[in-house]
């Protein structure tokens, strides 16, 4: 017979699985795939997410290209970044050089909060409050799930600045 205490334990973390699965998501999406070689060409891009008007903290954002027509460009590559507490972020790529590919992007935006509201920043997957099941997503469905997610941006050709302007209830 299993102690009461480890059964608790177990479905305590069984259950912040459903919660967790965009979080994992987004970084699946974001694993490099066949290249071939080829590089990417990466343009600068910075900007600032705000939520409902004000700066969006310990954000991560990812920016996922759109296919393109063209099936002779070089494969796409995702980018991400955090935000810090002003919500400025700077995106990188995959490899960690900086910057995004130009063009419409697919942006996924994840936020996690303890239950009791404070910022869980995603730096490890070590992070207590994660791994306890003590964490939620903050942001909804069309700006944090990957496969729900309406949310997009165009990176110009020579790169600058998108910023992000989020509602509560979009």
């Amino acid at each position: 017979m299993v102690p009461r205490r480890h059964f608790l334990r177990k479905t305590l973390m069984l259950s912040s699985l459903f919660s967790k699965t965009a979080l994992l998501a987004i970084f699946a999406l974001s694993l490099p795939g066949c290249g071939g070689g080829v590089t990417v060409s990466l343009v600068p891009v910075s900007g600032v997410i705000t939520l409902d008007g004000k700066p969006l903290s310990n954000a991560k954002i990812v920016f996922m290209p759109q296919a393109s027509a063209d099936k002779k460009k070089a494969p796409v590559e995702d980018s991400s970044g955090m935000s810090d507490a002003e919500g400025k972020f700077v995106l990188q790529g995959l490899k960690g050089n900086p910057g995004a590919v130009p063009g419409t992007h697919k942006v996924v935006v994840s936020k996690m909060v303890t239950k009791d509201g404070k910022d869980v920043v995603p730096s490890t997957t070590e992070d207590p409050a994660l791994a306890l099941g003590n964490s939620r997503e903050l942001l909804v469905p069309q700006y944090s799930n990957p496969l729900e997610s309406t949310l997009t941006a165009t990176v110009p050709e020579k790169g600058g600045t998108v910023n992000l302007e989020l509602k509560s209830r979009p």
